[in-house]
């Protein structure tokens, strides 16, 4: 746990800030402070790992008469509290300053930008940020932030008036601008970042969009159940009011950070579930860490989720801020016309973007993409890949070794980490994959918070059954996963045919493209009461607590999340003897890939007998698969990644 020290008591960044850490109780230990009066002198910082300086005099009227108070508080009062912080042993101090310190009212900044401040208030800043970074050493770091303008609920200074324009303006224009903003959630969870890595140096927070002043006050009028007209006819008034007075140019003008001035990260992989399913917690840790994330995959085609549940998906990652490219990944190996375009689109992409960071994930998509981020490698870009399962594994058809283990080896050779989730791939991988860095992860995590044992009552549980046509007395047997030949849930069916016992009922969820050959299968097996696909659920959870028996008779898996799921819900399993699987179940559960006479027997062993103890055995297992667990790793990687000057 970290104790923060937040100073200033009302400012609404603080008071933000203090809000944001205390909902993190395990993590953080937060106070705050006022520096009004001299009594913070007399305070001892010793117990403090940080120190956050909000305090500080802003959006107040610059005259020459109160030219003297932005240096003393701004800048004196700030060099003093860094004295105590470091003089009392604080390993690091935070600092809001503003991106006043260029002095441009528009323009674009880039890194090559150098500061000039005009005003009292950017100077002061400025000077504050030197006397810091002269007293900055490894024992005592200072992080310098220069947000734009702060936009959120109850904000002040220039969104507040904002805020006005949009409850009192009976017509609003339609002029477009662009300006660097950055909400409070967003600036906050930047500072979060910046205090978790105790790092160093000058970040430059901003949202992922630019913002526009007449789209804004648009939105806030809506926000307010105002919807004023929209013309172009009032356009005259922004556009002299930008360039005739500063207030204008400011309201009105164009001022960015450039791009350039955040990092981007580039998640690609082949098809748009697997990003939705493995990639969007990476993403998330990525923009943590205050990259600019996009997705690529193919959005189109492919993917094992329905075309609803896709562009479903698209509105989620524009409403969340991602960006998404579409590239057309083909997941058949022998497609090579398909694959060389997918390798031109991401060449062309990654050589646009200048990506800092590209974590790529499948087998096809990463290769393609490992292939194309050669040349981006050479000037400073890392790159990841997340194997979820090498297809050559022990007892793997000889194909399979033919054809990918050269050229996974091959692309080994591009990758800074690659990234394996099961031991068999960690232990090949770092004998035989000349990567930078092999890392192991156990898994893709999954939510013990919503896959736990009793979170369901008995009588939920008993509409869930009678939904399924389950009747008091029977067994019902689940198995989750896209019908293709790899799940083989044709071998479960096959079983439960084989065990010809009117009392066993089997339930699958998901879709795919043998959805129509296994009902044919069902029709000939007469099995049409007692096997059912539902196709793609959105109550997984409330399953796997329903049913008796999870089955998971998969050929080939990495580290399988519907097995955990199972597992984790406190439902007996039993799956075939397989990588990935052997990792979470015991040696009673296993039978051999496709062979139906041993399914059929698992399924009756488990079904007759006391499956109690080994189910508990299974809920401890699964504590070392919690996403919680896996997050922090991965944070841990990224972070080795990202840090300045360290190679991985």
């Amino acid at each position: 746990m970290k104790r923060v020290l937040i100073t200033g008591k009302t400012g609404y960044i603080a008071v933000s800030l203090y809000n944001c850490l205390k909902g993190f109780p395990e993590e953080y230990a937060v106070e705050t402070i006022t520096l009004r009066g001299e009594s913070w002198r007399a305070e001892d910082f010793s117990g403090y790992d940080a120190v956050v300086h909000c305090a500080g005099l802003a959006h107040s009227r610059e005259t020459v008469e109160n030219a003297h108070l932005y240096y003393e508080i701004n800048r004196d009062l700030t060099v003093a509290v860094a004295k105590k912080a470091k003089a009392d042993g604080v390993r690091q101090f935070v600092f809001l300053s503003s991106l006043s310190v260029y002095g441009m009212d528009e323009g674009v900044i880039t890194p090559e930008t150098a500061p000039q401040p005009k005003s009292a208030y950017g100077k002061s800043k400025l000077e504050a940020e030197r006397a810091l970074r002269a007293m900055e050493s490894e024992e005592f770091r200072v992080a310098i932030l220069r947000p734009p303008m702060v936009y959120g609920s109850g904000c002040k200074g220039n969104y507040q008036m904002l805020a006005k324009l949009a409850r009192r303006l009976p017509a609003i224009p339609s002029y477009v601008n662009q300006r660097s903003a950055v909400s409070i959630a967003r600036l906050c969870e930047c500072i979060r970042t910046v205090i978790d890595d105790c790092a160093g140096g000058i970040f430059v927070p901003q949202d992922t969009a630019y913002l526009c002043t007449c789209a804004e006050i648009r939105r806030l009028a809506a926000e307010n159940g105002r919807r004023p007209p929209v013309t172009g006819l009032l356009n005259f008034g922004p556009a002299l009011l930008r360039r005739f007075t500063a207030k204008g140019r400011k309201a009105f003008g164009n001022l960015t950070y450039n791009e350039g001035m955040m990092k981007r990260a580039l998640i690609a992989a082949s098809v748009a579930s697997h990003v939705e399913q493995f990639c969007m917690n990476d993403a998330a840790l990525l923009r943590e860490r205050g990259f600019q994330v996009e997705l690529a995959c193919n959005y189109e085609s492919g993917s094992a989720s329905s075309r609803e549940k896709v562009n479903a998906f698209l509105e989620r990652l524009d409403a969340e801020g991602y960006g998404h490219t579409q590239i057309d990944f083909d997941r058949g190996a022998s497609h090579f016309g398909n694959h060389l375009r997918a390798y031109k689109q991401l060449r062309r992409l990654i050589e646009q973007r200048n990506y800092d960071l590209i974590h790529c994930h499948s087998p096809i998509g990463g290769a393609i993409c490992r292939a194309a981020a050669r040349g981006a490698r050479k000037h400073g870009t890392r790159v990841l890949y997340t194997a979820h399962g090498f297809h050559f594994f022990t007892g793997a058809p000889v194909k399979n070794w033919l054809l990918y283990y050269p050229v996974e080896k091959l692309c080994a050779r591009w990758t800074d980490v690659l990234i394996t989730i099961n031991r068999e791939d960690y232990e090949r991988a770092k004998k035989k994959m000349p990567a930078r860095r092999v890392e192991y992860i156990p898994g893709v995590g999954i939510d013990l918070t919503r896959f736990r044992p009793g979170r369901f009552s008995a009588e939920e549980l008993g509409e869930t059954r009678a939904s399924l046509g389950v009747a008091e007395g029977e067994k019902l047997l689940l198995s989750v996963g896209e019908l293709n030949r790899n799940k083989d849930h044709e071998t479960v069916i096959r079983a439960l045919a084989e065990l010809d016992d009117p009392r066993v009922k089997y339930v699958v969820c998901g879709c795919g493209a043998l959805e129509n050959e296994l009902r044919l299968l069902i029709r000939r097996l007469g099995l049409e009461d007692r096997v059912s696909l539902l196709g793609y659920r959105t109550d997984v959870d409330r399953l796997y607590a329903s049913a008796d028996l999870f089955v998971f008779p998969s050929h080939r898996e990495g580290l399988p999340v519907a097995l955990m799921e199972a597992l984790a819900s406190g439902l007996p399993a039993v799956c075939t003897r397989i990588r990935g699987n052997v990792e979470l179940t015991e040696a009673r559960a296993w039978f051999p890939v496709g062979d139906v006479s041993a399914c059929a027997e698992k399924i009756r062993e488990y079904l007759s007998g006391d499956n109690g103890e080994e189910v508990e055995r299974n809920l401890e297992r699964l504590r070392a698969f919690d996403a919680d667990v896996v997050r922090e790793r991965m944070k841990q990687i990224y972070e080795a990644c990202t840090r300045e000057g360290e190679k991985p």
